[in-house]
C-alpha cells in the first residue's frame, strides 16, 4: 500500500478491544505509516478523526468495529457497564463514558448502561429509515465521497450486519452514499481479533449484493 493512501480502523471507544494491546498490535503491525486506529463515540467524531488522519491522501478503505445486528452497524454503542471492569486504562474509559453521557439524545439501557440497540436520532449507528436512507448523522458519510482509491473496501465489522434483506439494503445505501465503494459485512457473529469479515460475508459492488468467502478476503486485507 502506498504512503499516499491510508486505511482507518474505527473502534467503539468503550469496547474492551479498544484498549487491548494484542488487538492494536495485530492491526497496526507493519503499517504504522499507512494505517490508523481511532477510538470513536459518535459518527461525527469518527468522520472528523478520519479527515484528520487522511490529510489530503486517499482512503484505501476503512473498517468500523462495534456492535451490530442485521441492517445496523454501531459506531459508539458499547454497553459501558459491561466493559468497565475489563478495561486496562480506567482513565480513558471514564473519559469515553463522560463524552457519551454528554450526548443529549442517547437513551439509557438496562442497569444504567447504554444499550447498543438504542440510538433514536442516528448519532452513533448506521441504519436506514423507512425510505431506505441513512438515519441522522449517517448521512454525513457523503463527506467521504470522492476520497477513496479505485479498489477501496469499507468493512462494517459488527455481528450479522449484512444478514438478510436489511443487510442488503444497508450495504447498498452505504456504498451509494460513499460513491459506489465496495462495502462488506458479515452475516454471522464476528470476532474483532480477526481481520476483515469472519465466516460467510456479503459485499455490495456497483449496487449488487453477493456473498463472498470472508477467509479469503481477510487474507487479502492483511497484505
Amino acid at each position: 500500500m502506498s504512503e499516499k493512501h491510508t486505511y482507518v480502523i474505527a473502534i467503539d471507544a468503550a469496547n474492551e478491544y479498544a484498549l487491548d494491546e494484542d488487538f492494536t498490535n495485530k492491526y497496526m503491525a507493519g503499517h504504522k505509516k499507512d494505517r490508523h486506529l481511532i477510538k470513536v463515540v459518535t459518527i461525527k467524531q469518527m468522520l472528523h478523526a478520519i479527515a484528520h488522519k487522511v490529510k489530503g491522501r486517499l482512503l484505501s478503505g476503512f473498517m468500523i468495529l462495534g456492535h451490530g445486528r442485521p441492517g445496523m452497524q454501531g459506531v459508539g454503542l458499547s454497553s459501558f457497564g459491561h466493559v468497565a471492569s475489563q478495561n486496562k486504562d480506567e482513565k480513558w474509559h471514564q473519559k469515553a463514558v463522560s463524552q457519551t453521557k454528554q450526548q443529549p439524545h442517547l437513551e439509557p439501557g438496562p442497569e444504567g448502561t447504554y444499550d447498543f440497540q438504542k440510538d433514536p436520532d442516528g448519532l452513533r449507528s448506521l441504519r436506514l429509515d423507512g425510505t431506505g436512507k441513512l438515519v441522522g448523522d449517517g448521512r454525513l458519510l457523503n463527506k467521504l465521497k470522492g476520497k477513496f482509491t479505485a479498489h477501496a473496501v469499507v468493512v462494517l465489522g459488527g455481528c450479522e450486519v449484512g444478514a438478510g434483506d436489511k443487510g442488503d439494503d444497508l450495504l447498498k445505501e452505504v456504498s451509494r452514499i460513499l460513491g459506489n465503494v465496495r462495502v462488506q459485512a458479515g452475516i454471522e457473529k464476528q470476532n474483532p481479533l480477526k481481520a476483515g469479515c469472519e465466516g460467510k460475508c456479503k459485499e455490495v459492488y456497483n449496487g449488487v449484493p453477493y456473498f463472498i468467502d470472508g477467509k479469503q478476503e481477510s487474507q487479502l486485507w492483511t497484505k
